[in-house]
């Protein structure tokens, strides 16, 4: 039976507010960048998600790390965290442990494996994939590189998202880094992109098992990025169960408003699709607030 669409008069607006107050975007981006116009520079994107009450939101880069724009944001809007993060593409030497080790020590959060810079990704937007950054080597086991990045995300006990990699090396990162007993993990938008790999429902509970959480993102419901429906979504988020997921905006793009109000949205749609108020909760405040320690 197929779900309708979201049917918005069964939605207060008092509910949405106090689910967006309080929430944590774990997957906004902003300017400048060098390589996409933004929507947002780094103070409208605080200023907005203050004025909707989030309670944190990650600054992702993938020019740069953001660790220390996160201690001058929080300087400037003190009443939400912001979090910085690494994205380990081309930009800042790609599988880098000593930039990973830098961030953990300055505060930074989140360390997303390679992006626009993995090997799918260089094929698929430049016609490179010679230039891309694969996790394994040629026997298929993860690169002296990988397993240091892991390593230093234990050791400042950080979240490890995945990034845009394939499938075959996000299995093995998450393996090891289960192995290893890293405890932050996300497999980012597994169905919400069309960048990187599509992991099977068989491949999303084994994930789960590990004790990884599975991202959705506003962005592949959305606009010309669209990438799949609020049906399969819901239908996903209910197979998995709220409890192993989180959703974020993955907002930031010119044709789209800052990320906060892209939670804001996020969060009627679930509540307009059926979900209820206290699965929502979970998805934006809950689990988010686990990964990161706020």
């Amino acid at each position: 039976m197929t779900m309708p669409r979201p049917t918005w008069n069964k939605v207060k607006a008092k509910t949405v507010e106090g689910l967006t107050a309080g929430c944590i975007d774990m997957h906004a981006h902003f300017g400048p960048d060098s390589k996409l116009e933004r929507s947002v520079d780094l103070f409208t994107l605080l200023e907005t998600a203050s004025a909707l009450k989030l309670r944190g939101i990650a600054l992702k880069s993938k020019d740069y790390p953001t660790g220390a724009l996160a201690q001058i944001g929080k300087k400037l809007y003190p009443a939400i965290e912001p979090i910085g993060a690494i994205c380990l593409d081309h930009d800042v030497g790609g599988m880098n442990p000593d930039a990973v080790s830098s961030l953990g020590g300055i505060g930074g959060r989140i360390v997303w494996l390679p992006t626009f810079s993995s090997v799918g990704d260089m094929e698929k937007l430049f016609k490179r994939p010679d230039l891309g950054i694969f996790c394994l080597d040629k026997e298929g086991e993860l690169t002296k590189q990988t397993v240091a990045v892991l390593e230093e995300v234990k050791r400042h006990d950080m979240v490890l998202a995945t990034g845009h990699i394939s499938n075959e090396e996000t299995m093995a990162v998450v393996k090891k880094a289960h192995a290893m007993g890293i405890k932050r993990i996300i497999i980012t938008h597994p169905i919400t992109a069309n960048l990187g790999g599509t992991p099977t429902m068989e491949m999303m509970k084994e994930y789960v098992k590990m004790g990884a959480y599975l991202e959705h993102a506003l962005i592949g419901l959305t606009g010309r990025t669209q990438v799949i429906t609020w049906e399969a979504l819901v239908a996903n988020i209910k197979e998995i169960g709220p409890e192993h997921c989180i959703l974020s905006s993955d907002f930031g793009q010119i044709s789209n408003p800052p990320p906060a109000y892209g939670m804001k949205s996020f969060i009627a749609n679930m509540l307009a699709m059926g979900l209820k108020d206290e699965e929502v909760e979970v998805m934006v405040k809950t689990n988010p607030a686990k990964l990161v320690g706020l």
